[in-house]
């Protein structure tokens, strides 16, 4: 009834993740999004859950409406 169905990926639970919705954000954004956190693993190997936090709770330089804190969201 107007629901595709989404192929799901097995992640591996040790790895970093980044989820983009792939209904939300093209191909594109979604790979840009992904280098931005791989980036910032890398700069930041032991990091602490609140890091993480601020890597999500800032714009790192993408369009408004594709950055990870996005227009009209608390700054």
């Amino acid at each position: 009834m107007g629901w595709r169905k989404q192929a799901l990926k097995k992640l591996d639970q040790g790895a970093n993740q980044i989820w983009s919705s792939a209904t939300l954000y093209s191909p594109t954004i979604q790979q840009a999004r992904q280098q931005l956190f791989i980036d910032w693993v890398v700069k930041h190997q032991d990091f602490e859950d609140k890091m993480i936090l601020n890597f999500h709770n800032r714009k790192h330089g993408l369009n408004t409406s594709d950055d990870l804190l996005m227009k009209g969201e608390a700054t």
